[in-house]
């Protein structure tokens, strides 16, 4: 919707008369300030039914109890099969385990130099605590 206010000119005021002479070319004029209905906005958020939300539910009801079945098949009957269990696995743990060793073998190397260093250091400190007592 459109709307300006101007002051209008007797010149203009002529233009829009009420006499016979009214020509169809200003009727767009008054169109143009016409209103027109607008689209009906829905809400962003519809809540959803309540026989949708009783499907949903048992829908996931369902999924958990078959799940829940099936694990407790698995521990129920377990496979009796020899198989060997894949070697990446091992590896994979193996690896990690050199890593923590190697790991561990590092940080106690520098947590046994640096207490070297500070009882070192705290020796001097008394030798020198010692030598200033004498004299």
């Amino acid at each position: 919707m459109n709307c300006t206010l101007t002051r209008a000119t007797s010149a203009e005021l002529n233009t829009y008369g009420t006499d016979a002479n009214w020509t169809p070319d200003t009727s767009s004029v008054h169109n143009a300030y016409a209103t027109a209905p607008m689209a009906a906005v829905l809400p962003p958020y519809q809540p959803p039914s309540e026989e949708e939300l009783h499907t949903s539910f048992e829908q996931a009801i369902s999924h958990r109890t078959s799940e829940l079945h099936e694990r407790l098949s698995r521990y129920s009957y377990p496979a009796l099969s020899a198989q060997r269990r894949h070697s990446t696995e091992m590896d994979t743990t193996t690896i990690q385990a050199q890593n923590h060793a190697a790991q561990t073998g590092w940080q106690r190397f520098v947590i046994f130099s640096g207490l070297a260093l500070i009882f070192m250091l705290i020796g001097f400190d008394l030798m020198g605590l010692l030598v200033l007592h004498m004299h």
